[in-house]
């Protein structure tokens, strides 16, 4: 089993989650089509529930998933006392768990590919993502408006859903400037493919399936909103964990607005966790490929 959670406060990223993030977690593929999914979670500032509750598409989100309701346990620009919140519940329930930040797009049929990953062999399961400029974010926002429909309206769906290789085309038209290197895919004659992409992404995102063990490293962590995915992935794969990098973006692939809310709004703290788990976590992943495909 899995379950989902959402960190989210303010309005601009509560706008963002209502316009892109939601309705592409209601796409067929992902949170309806994903049988295994156990909860969605929300630690959420009391206006920002207010807002999500209040949205269009609140009403088919809990027709297809268990939602409930967390306050902020520290309040605004604090995310880790949440998320290892999120991780004891987890634990204690054997589900493994996934992020989803609020201004994420993610592609029809990544979550229900995912559900199938979490089969309790593959522990964490790493994926890369792109950011993409505030133009090609403007572009996801049209998008989502234009392919959305409700989960229970079946009329029509299937032409309407934003496949994963929609999204690799328009983020590599749109995406910020990379700090991970991306070349061209070629087969075996040398023949470059314009629309596939090599990329070496070294801080790929956890799903994990967390344990006392896990607990007892992320408790470490000092910052107030870092070292999920910067050293929990490296410090998971030094004690031993069946470790999966998912390596093709037709399993699983979403975007994220390049634009940096929480960095905007002065809450990244300058506290930094393990630098040495980091710099080794920086120089593994920076080994490992997946091929990104466009349409």
């Amino acid at each position: 089993m899995l379950d989902l959670f959402t960190i989210i406060w303010g309005t601009e990223m509560t706008q963002a989650f209502l316009e892109v993030c939601l309705p592409s977690l209601l796409q067929p593929g992902n949170i309806p089509g994903c049988s295994d999914l156990h909860t969605y979670t929300f630690y959420a500032s009391d206006e920002a529930m207010h807002q999500i509750t209040g949205s269009q598409h609140y009403g088919e989100l809990v027709k297809v998933v268990n939602v409930q309701w967390r306050n902020l346990h520290r309040g605004e620009w604090e995310t880790t006392s949440n998320t290892l919140w999120q991780m004891q519940v987890s634990a204690d329930e054997g589900h493994y768990m996934l992020i989803m930040a609020p201004d994420n797009c993610v592609g029809d049929g990544s979550l229900r590919n995912l559900c199938q990953l979490c089969d309790g062999h593959r522990n964490p399961i790493l994926f890369g993502f792109p950011r993409v400029t505030e133009e090609g974010w403007q572009k996801l926002r049209a998008l989502m408006e234009t392919s959305f429909q409700p989960a229970t309206s079946d009329a029509g769906h299937e032409a309407r859903r934003v496949s994963n290789r929609q999204l690799v085309t328009l983020a590599m038209k749109h995406i910020e400037q990379a700090t991970y290197p991306i070349e061209n895919r070629m087969d075996r004659r040398g023949i470059i493919h314009g629309n596939s992409w090599v990329v070496r992404h070294n801080v790929p995102t956890p799903c994990l399936l967390p344990d006392e063990k896990v607990l007892s490293i992320f408790r470490t962590n000092p910052t107030l909103n870092s070292g999920y995915d910067h050293v929990l992935p490296w410090a998971m794969i030094e004690k031993g964990y069946p470790w999966h990098l998912i390596r093709h973006s037709d399993i699983f692939f979403l975007v994220e607005r390049g634009r940096h809310l929480i960095i905007e709004g002065g809450g990244y703290d300058q506290a930094v966790w393990d630098t040495i788990k980091q710099v080794k976590g920086l120089e593994f992943f920076d080994m490992q490929k997946a091929v990104w495909e466009g349409v």
